[in-house]
């Protein structure tokens, strides 16, 4: 894949990453629950719809029989269950976010000293942040669930601002000869 095709896709995701970062700065609560209660409703309507298949199914599945009616209630009472659960791993979950952006910023910085291009020891400060503030959220050692969720926040803000500075940077360190790139990942 080369860098200059990669760029749209990393400031999309930078782009997300900062919105995702600023909003559980400001509003870490309402966040995790809206995150938690969307999943839980997708769980919800397919319970629905399994419920409504049974019914609308008079024969059954090929062996005459059909599961729909219970599964979908399944379903149902897992929604009810998980958002809970869910509101508990969300800063897990983006921590490990956080955690891939570091990650993703340290292999550049390998695909840069591989090609002999200078300028890689910033991306790699940039990277090593992202790793340390991504662990530290993934293994949670704040006694409060906000505190952490802000600094996954600030991680998240932190991770598309650098994401955005570093595909900056090496677009420019990438030249170009008869419109082909003279790096290519």
């Amino acid at each position: 894949m080369s860098l200059l095709n990669d760029k749209k896709a990393t400031i999309l995701r930078s782009i997300i990453l900062i919105v995702g970062g600023v909003t559980l700065l400001l509003y870490p609560e309402m966040a995790t629950n809206t995150l938690a209660y969307i999943i839980a409703l997708v769980f919800v309507v397919m319970g629905v719809i399994n419920i409504i298949g049974f019914f609308r199914n008079d024969k059954g599945d090929e062996g005459g029989y059909s599961y729909g009616l219970v599964v979908g209630g399944l379903l149902i009472i897992f929604a009810a269950l998980i958002s809970k659960i869910l509101i508990s791993l969300i800063p897990i979950i983006l921590g490990f976010i956080v955690l891939f952006s570091g990650l993703m910023k340290l292999q550049q910085v390998f695909q840069l000293t591989r090609h002999k291009v200078d300028g890689w020891v910033p991306i790699a400060v940039m990277a090593g942040i992202n790793i340390v503030v991504g662990c530290l959220a993934i293994f949670n050692p704040f006694s409060t669930v906000n505190l952490l969720l802000r600094i996954v926040g600030a991680g998240l803000l932190f991770g598309g601002i650098t994401d955005l500075i570093s595909s900056g940077y090496i677009s420019k360190k990438i030249k170009t000869e008869d419109g082909h790139e003279v790096i290519d990942v």
